[in-house]
């Protein structure tokens, strides 16, 4: 007798504990998907692998409260189950195999929700491709030639920047141009933004760059950032993607002064190590800042400063560097446009009904200041300013309430070029992504590449093909998507000079 009791309450945990596991599964998936949209496994691995200091407590408290919420409704509706169970009569042996057979069903069912959802398998068993060392053109100083008179670059990342935000008549999404500043800035002279059609547009985004080191390391380097099955240490070691040959080993090759500003705290996803392994940048970020005391030690404002004293700091690191007899390049990661909702400064209105917004006007604000700024300064006629978004953004509701038909593309601007560059240059109508924006940076810059192609990227002033005109969008991606051992090994893994 007592044998028959303990198989049947070895039987109800069975059942119980497959049951939690499938509820949990399917809650925790669900709110995956609900916060960060359809992005890569690649993307959900590095990212909980990576270090994660700086994230604003908001952050860990909405996952806190998540995770409660799906471990509450699961042990709810298990005790429900539990108690449903217990109270029937489950003598028949058929009667449990049925029970166990449709609970393990519905487990399959939750682990294939994931699966489909997450794109696990499509992680873990990815075909193999060539597409990289087929493609990839090493940069060298054989062609590469940087002019007698070389040009400062600052470059300013807007996180989560798309051409959607241009109003509709413009090629936007949305009902009132939400860039106005950026806008009048791209119809200047010397002014060139790309797009994929006849109005305001941008580049698409390509797999395994959709998020903000992995997006940075793209735009910087011409490769994707492909993170290994096995797991990566960039988030813990000093050195990064030590095989690629980027922007930052390049400007610093040629004997440029190197500055990186950011308002959170740079160990986050292994950014400070990126900048600090290509160029050897001397970086600005929330810690650094309270060091130097420019913000006191208990300061926190969204992800650590705000974007308003980033490009108050930027301004003061600018007035120090160009005192100096060498040529500057300073790249500043702007944050306030962040999901969720973003963070609209004190300063700036809050007249839409969407604070998301609020946040996106108040950068373009931020930004048309600090332009304008650069403007009176005696160095700005040797400078070229490029703003680009450093992926799409991650926002969910918000997206909910445009045109889902609507193509998103990251927003791109090259600014101060020389007429002879932005002469004749095809910029409508042009299929590109990330990639394409490394060797479109140094040849805004005056610089001669030979080929016109570096990395993956084609230099989109040339007006050559680049490899999305060439072979087709869909091709491109898919192979982009497969195993590389060749990126493994010569990128992360080896270790190479630009020479």
């Amino acid at each position: 007798m007592n044998n028959n009791k303990d198989k049947h309450r070895l039987f109800l945990i069975l059942i119980t504990i497959l049951t939690f596991v499938t509820i949990f599964v399917v809650g925790f998936t669900t709110w995956m998907v609900y916060n960060f949209g359809d992005v890569s496994f690649e993307q959900y691995f590095f990212s909980i692998t990576a270090p994660t200091a700086g994230t604003p407590t908001s952050f860990y408290i909405q996952i806190a409260m998540a995770i409660g919420v799906i471990l509450l409704v699961t042990l709810i509706v298990v005790f429900i189950y539990y108690l449903i169970l217990k109270k029937v009569k489950l003598k028949s042996s058929v009667k449990k195999l049925s029970i166990l057979l449709i609970t393990g069903a519905l487990l399959f069912s939750s682990l294939f929700y994931m699966n489909a959802n997450l794109k696990i398998a499509t992680y873990f068993f990815a075909e193999t491709t060539t597409f990289f060392e087929d493609n990839y053109v090493k940069p060298s100083s054989d062609i590469i030639t940087f002019p007698k008179q070389k040009k400062n670059l600052i470059y300013i990342y807007l996180e989560s920047f798309e051409a959607t935000y241009f109003s509709k008549e413009l090629g936007g999404a949305v009902d009132i141009n939400l860039m106005p500043n950026l806008t009048a800035l791209i119809n200047e002279p010397g002014a060139v933004s790309f797009s994929g059609g006849e109005l305001m547009g941008g580049g698409i985004q390509a797999p395994e760059t959709g998020y903000s080191i992995a997006g940075m390391f793209a735009q910087q380097s011409g490769l994707p950032f492909k993170v290994p099955v096995k797991g990566n240490d960039y988030g813990t070691k000093y050195e990064f993607a030590t095989g690629a040959i980027t922007l930052g080993d390049i400007l610093k090759q040629e004997g440029y002064n190197l500055q990186f500003l950011v308002g959170a705290d740079g160990t986050f996803a292994g950014v400070n190590n990126f900048y600090q392994t290509h160029g050897d940048f001397e970086i600005l970020d929330v810690k650094v800042a309270k060091d130097e005391g420019k913000i006191p030690q208990e300061y926190l404002v969204w992800w650590g400063f705000e974007d308003r004293k980033l490009f108050e700091f930027s301004r003061e690191k600018l007035e120090a560097i160009t005192q100096q007899d060498q040529p500057f390049a300073m790249v500043i990661e702007a944050d306030d446009s962040h999901f969720p909702d973003g963070y609209t400064d004190e300063a700036c209105p809050k007249d839409r009904t969407e604070p998301y917004e609020n946040s996106i006007s108040c950068v373009d604000s931020m930004v048309g200041e600090f332009i304008n700024y650069l403007k009176q300064q005696p160095y700005y006629e040797d400078t070229v300013i490029v703003l680009h978004g450093d992926h799409l953004s991650m926002e969910q509701e918000y997206f909910k309430t445009l045109d889902p038909n609507y193509e998103r593309r990251t927003f791109n601007a090259y600014l101060n070029l020389d007429q002879t560059k932005v002469a004749g240059v095809k910029n409508k109508d042009r299929l590109f992504n990330s990639m394409d924006v490394f060797p479109t940076v140094l040849s805004a810059m005056n610089v001669d590449i030979k080929g016109n192609r570096l990395g993956l990227g084609t230099d989109l002033f040339s007006g050559q093909q680049t490899l999305y005109e060439k072979f087709g969008t869909d091709f491109v991606n898919a192979e982009l998507a497969k195993k590389s051992p060749y990126f493994f090994e010569t990128f992360l893994y080896s270790k190479t000079k630009y020479e």
